[in-house]
């Protein structure tokens, strides 16, 4: 929403905000703004093998169909497994075998050593044009993508959680690119 691009809020005021106006979608929204956001996901990325993506909950980008789809094209399908205060990585057979974590979110029951993808996909609170994320505050994404080999980091974002820019500090690790279902953003 435009009221969002006119100032650089802080992290805290800018996050509750974000998951306040996210609440207040309908199944029906969230579906359909998804249902673009992945269609053009699988466009962009159709030749790559090796997807690592979050499950979604709580109103975000849904991903379960896109792991759906994943699959039935006989792509690998990853996800992240939170192992104390990790992110761990484990893969995706079948969506019905995963399990909710400590948040409620469902991630693979087991994990292994794998750095290497094709593509990542990564949830956040809000982005900014210029690709930078701000996620839910704890830094799970932060310690673990530094760790991960691979050239096309996927933010998954409504257009109103696209501000014009975000605070960022050293640590904060952008995307390469960010969809919603209005635009695709790339980091210069």
């Amino acid at each position: 929403m435009e009221k969002f691009d006119k100032e650089v809020l802080s992290k805290e005021v800018l996050r509750k905000k974000m998951m306040t106006e996210r609440k207040k979608m309908d199944f029906e929204e969230v579906q359909k703004r998804s249902e673009k956001i992945v269609k053009d996901f699988l466009s962009l990325f159709e030749e790559m093998k090796f997807f690592l993506l979050y499950f979604s909950f709580d109103n975000e980008v849904q991903t379960f169909y896109l792991a759906e789809q994943l699959l039935k094209e006989n792509k690998e399908v990853y996800a992240p497994k939170l192992v104390g205060n990790d992110l761990k990585v484990g893969k995706v057979s079948d969506l019905s075998l995963l399990e909710k974590n400590r948040y409620q979110i469902f991630e693979p029951v087991d994990y292994f050593e794998r750095s290497n993808f094709d593509v990542v996909v990564v949830p956040g609170v809000a982005f900014d044009k210029k690709c930078n994320r701000l996620g839910f505050g704890v830094g799970y994404y932060d310690r673990f993508l530094p760790k991960v080999k691979c050239e096309n980091i996927v933010g998954f974002a409504y257009e109103f959680q696209v501000v014009d820019e975000l605070v960022t500090e050293y640590f904060d690790i952008p995307m390469d690119i960010v969809i919603t279902e209005k635009n695709i953003y790339r980091r210069n």
